[in-house]
C-alpha cells in the first residue's frame, strides 16, 4: 500500500462574548469599612472556524463560587453567588481579591468547562465600590475534525491532546463531535492510524494553549506525498503563525514500552531509614497505552512474588504501601505511569533483619509488545553517626561545642541524650543542622566533677541506640588567698650615705609561706635598695602594696596605690609606679619574672569586692586570662570606677578556644590604668593602721575574689 502523509491543520482562537449580571451588596460598617457591590458577567459565546457545537452551555452566575481574599491570602467569605446575591458583607478599608469560579480548574474532560474570574479591588472608608467581574471560560475548549481523505484511507484512527503535566488526556474517537476541555498549557496533539494491521503513530510539536482559547484541530491525509506533513495555522485574533514540518512517514511507528530506573545507582537502591529519596522511582512508557505491569518480587519480607500493578486491588496496594512502595492506581490504558520507592525510608531499622528485595518489572502495551525485564534490587543500610566530643566540651557547669557528623541518614531524626549513671536519659536541644551537620546547644544545669554518659536514638528506634561515650565535668576551683587574710611583712634595708646608718621599712607581700605563694607584688618598684640622703625616707622607699583592716569580709583586705619615690642627690629621675597585686613571681626590682599559677577550671567570670579611692578621674585597671600550654584561650579586662564604699566587681571572661582545657590562671589588679599616674603628698595610712608622709595617688581595695561558673 502506497504511504500517504497526514497533514494536521490547527486553529486556535480567543473567545468572546456577554451574557448575564447580578449584583451583590457588601454592606460597609461605621469607621473604616466601606461597601462593595460585585457584578459577574459569564461569557460563552466563540467564533471559531470550524464550528462545532458545545455540549456544555455557559453556567448561570449563580452556580459561581464566590471567594473573597484579603493582602495576605486569607479568605474572608466563601459562598455561591446565588446565596450570595442581596447578602451584605462588611470589609474593612483595603486591599482584597475576587474570585469567581465554576467547575474543576484541573479538570480533563467532554464536561468539563471551569469559568474563572479574578479581579483585585480596593475598599475605602464609607463608601461603596462596584466592582465588575467578567467570568471567562478558563480552561482550553478542543475540538478535532478528522477529514474525509483520512476516514476513507484509515478507517481506524483516533486522536489524543495532552497536557504535559497531567495523567489525564481527550481522547477523540473517529466519530467523537464533541469538543473538549483541558488546562492550559503547552498541549500535545498525538495521532494515530492502522495501516495493514499495525498502529501507525504522529506526535506533533508542542503548542502553547492559553485559558479562555478555542482550538480546532483539523486533521486529514495528503494523497499526493509519500511523506509526512504537518501544516499548522494558528489563529489567536492577535497574530498568526504559519509552520511546515516534514517528517519521513516511517518514523512514525509507535514505540513499544521501555522501563528506566531513576534515583538509582545502576540497578541498586539503598536506602535508610527516616530519609526521603524524591524521585526514585521506576518510569515506564507505553505509547500504545499500558495492558499490563506485571512486577516480580523476591524477598523475605512478605511481599507478593509476582503483581499485576494495573489492575492490582487495594489490598495489595497497601501491603506495598506498608513498605513504601506505591503506584497509581487504573494506569490500565495510560501511556505513562511509574512504581515509586521514595517512602521506603519508612520502614524501621532492624539489624537482624534488614529490609532487602529484588523487583522485575515487565510492561505490556494495549498492541501486545512488552519492554525487556527490568531488574533492580532495594536494600535497606543502617544510619551512621560521628560525634564529635572532646573533654574541653566538659566545663564545670557546662557541656558545649558538641558537634556530629551523619554521613547516612536523615540529621533530623537522631536524638542525642546524655545522663549521669545511666538512669535517666535526656535529650540534648539541637542548635542547628547544616546538611549532614548537626549542631548542639549548651547543656547547662550540670554538676562538676561529675561523668555524664552520651548515646544517640535514631528515630525513635530502640534497636538503632549507639554505644555510650563519656565526658566529666571540671572541678570549680578558686584562687588561694582570694579574701587576702594572710599576709607576711618583711623588712626593706636601706642606709643613710651621711652616717652609713642602716634603717628599716616594712613591706607587705600576701601569702602566709613563701612556699605557698600564689600572688605577688610590685612594691620593689619603689624602694630602691641604694644609699639615700636623710629627711623624710618615705619618699624616697615606700611600698606599693599593702593589706588594710578595712575588709569587706573577714578581718583583712588587699590595698593598691600609686607611689612616686624620688633621692634628688642621687638619681635626678622619678620612680613612678601603680600599686599592682598579681598572680605570679616578683624579682628584685618588682618587676614580673613569671606570670600565672596552675589552673585546670575554666569559669564564666570572676566577680570582687572594692573600693577605689580615684585621683584625677584615673580608672583602675583588673586583667584576667586563661592559658592552655602558651595559648591564650580565655581573656577579661575591667577599668573599674571610684566607689566610695564596698562595691561588687565583675570581669566576663570571652572564649577564643572552648576546645581546649586550661592549665594555668594569671590576675592583675592595679591602682590606675593611667601610662602615667597622677599624685600628690599626703598622708596614707596602710596595715594595721599606721600612717605615713608620701607621694601618692589612687588607692584600689580589693576583698573576696570568686570565680562563676
Amino acid at each position: 500500500m502506497r504511504r500517504i502523509g497526514l497533514i494536521i491543520s490547527i486553529v486556535a482562537f480567543v473567545v468572546s462574548a456577554c451574557s448575564k449580571e447580578t449584583e451583590i451588596s457588601d454592606g460597609g460598617a461605621a469607621g473604616q469599612k466601606g461597601e462593595v457591590i460585585i457584578s459577574l458577567t459569564s461569557v460563552d459565546d466563540h467564533k471559531n472556524v470550524t464550528p462545532v457545537k458545545s455540549t456544555v452551555d455557559a453556567p448561570e452566575t449563580g452556580a459561581f463560587k464566590i471567594e473573597i481574599f484579603n493582602s495576605k491570602g486569607t479568605r474572608l467569605f466563601r459562598d455561591t453567588y446565588g446565596n450570595a446575591a442581596g447578602t451584605k458583607i462588611p470589609l474593612n478599608a483595603g486591599d482584597y481579591r475576587l474570585l469567581a469560579s465554576y467547575g474543576d480548574s484541573l479538570a480533563v474532560g467532554f464536561d468539563a468547562i471551569y469559568f474563572a474570574a479574578d479581579q483585585n479591588f480596593t475598599v475605602r472608608p464609607q463608601t461603596a465600590e462596584t466592582i465588575n467581574a467578567t467570568a471567562k471560560m478558563a480552561n482550553v475548549k478542543i475540538a478535532v475534525n478528522f477529514g474525509d481523505n483520512l476516514c476513507l484511507n484509515y478507517p481506524e484512527h483516533y486522536a489524543a491532546v495532552r497536557h504535559p503535566e497531567l495523567e489525564e488526556y481527550l481522547q477523540f474517537d473517529a466519530d467523537e463531535t464533541r469538543p473538549g476541555y483541558i488546562p492550559g498549557g503547552d498541549l500535545v496533539l498525538e495521532i494515530y492510524a492502522k495501516e495493514d494491521g499495525t498502529w501507525k503513530y504522529f506526535q506533533a510539536d508542542p503548542m502553547a494553549c492559553a485559558p479562555n482559547d478555542f482550538v480546532t484541530f483539523n486533521v486529514d491525509i495528503d494523497t499526493r506525498s509519500g511523506d509526512l506533513k504537518v501544516g499548522i495555522s494558528i489563529d489567536d485574533s492577535v497574530e498568526e503563525v504559519n509552520k511546515e514540518i516534514v517528517i519521513p512517514a516511517d518514523k512514525a511507528d509507535k514505540a513499544a514500552p521501555a522501563v528506566s530506573l531513576s534515583g538509582f545507582d545502576g540497578d541498586t537502591f539503598s536506602f535508610t531509614e527516616a530519609v526521603d529519596y524524591p524521585g526514585t522511582q521506576a518510569d515506564f512508557v507505553a505509547e500504545a497505552g499500558i495492558r499490563s505491569c506485571i512486577l516480580e518480587t523476591v524477598s523475605g519480607c512478605g511481599l507478593p512474588g509476582s503483581v499485576d500493578l494495573a489492575t492490582a486491588d487495594e489490598s495489595v496496594m497497601e501491603q506495598f504501601a506498608k513498605f513504601g512502595i506505591r503506584w497509581n492506581a487504573g494506569m490500565q490504558d495510560k501511556r505513562i505511569a511509574s512504581v515509586d520507592f521514595s517512602g521506603m525510608g519508612k520502614n524501621v531499622y532492624d539489624p537482624e533483619a534488614p529490609f532487602s528485595a529484588t523487583f522485575t518489572l515487565t510492561v505490556t502495551d494495549q498492541l501486545g509488545r512488552s519492554s525487556a525485564p527490568v531488574s533492580f534490587t532495594a536494600s535497606q543500610v543502617p544510619p551512621q553517626y560521628e560525634f564529635a566530643a572532646v573533654p574541653g566540651n566538659a566545663f564545670a557547669r557546662r557541656i558545649e561545642g558538641l558537634s556530629a557528623n551523619v554521613p547516612v541518614g536523615n540529621p533530623a531524626a537522631y536524638e542525642l541524650q546524655y545522663s549521669s549513671g545511666n538512669s535517666e536519659w535526656k535529650p540534648v536541644a539541637v542548635k542547628s543542622i547544616d546538611g549532614q551537620n548537626i549542631s548542639y546547644d549548651v547543656i547547662s544545669g550540670l554538676a562538676p566533677e561529675t561523668e555524664y554518659t552520651f548515646r544517640t536514638v535514631y528515630n525513635g528506634n530502640a534497636k538503632s541506640v549507639s554505644a555510650l561515650s563519656g565526658l566529666t565535668t571540671e572541678t570549680e576551683l578558686q584562687i588561694a588567698n582570694s579574701g587576702f587574710e594572710d599576709w607576711t611583712v618583711q623588712n626593706h634595708t636601706f642606709n643613710y650615705i651621711s652616717s652609713l646608718t642602716k634603717k628599716n621599712i616594712d613591706w607587705y607581700l600576701p601569702y602566709s609561706s613563701a612556699s605557698s605563694s600564689v600572688w605577688a607584688v610590685n612594691s620593689k618598684k619603689t624602694m630602691p635598695g641604694k644609699y639615700t640622703t636623710a629627711g623624710n625616707q618615705n619618699t624616697k622607699n615606700f611600698p606599693s602594696v599593702a593589706y588594710s583592716t578595712d575588709a569587706f569580709f573577714g578581718s583583712r583586705s588587699a590595698m593598691l596605690y600609686t607611689v612616686r619615690v624620688h633621692d634628688l642627690n642621687f638619681d635626678p629621675d622619678d620612680i613612678l609606679a601603680a600599686g599592682e597585686l598579681f598572680i605570679g613571681k616578683a624579682d628584685d626590682s618588682g618587676n614580673h619574672s613569671s606570670e600565672g599559677t596552675g589552673f585546670t577550671s575554666r569559669p564564666d567570670e570572676l566577680q570582687f569586692q572594692y573600693k577605689y579611692e580615684s585621683y584625677n578621674n584615673e580608672t583602675y585597671l583588673v586583667e584576667v586570662r586563661l592559658y592552655s600550654g602558651d595559648t591564650v584561650i580565655a581573656t577579661g579586662t575591667l577599668n573599674g570606677q571610684k566607689a566610695s564604699s564596698w562595691t561588687p566587681g565583675s570581669v566576663k571572661l570571652t572564649y577564643s578556644d572552648r576546645t581546649r582545657q586550661a592549665d594555668k590562671v594569671y590576675i592583675s589588679f592595679k591602682s590606675s590604668s593611667a601610662a602615667s599616674p597622677a599624685y600628690r603628698e599626703g598622708e596614707i595610712t596602710v596595715a594595721d593602721n599606721k600612717s605615713y608622709t608620701v607621694y601618692y595617688g589612687s588607692v584600689l581595695y580589693v576583698d573576696q575574689l570568686n570565680f562563676v561558673y
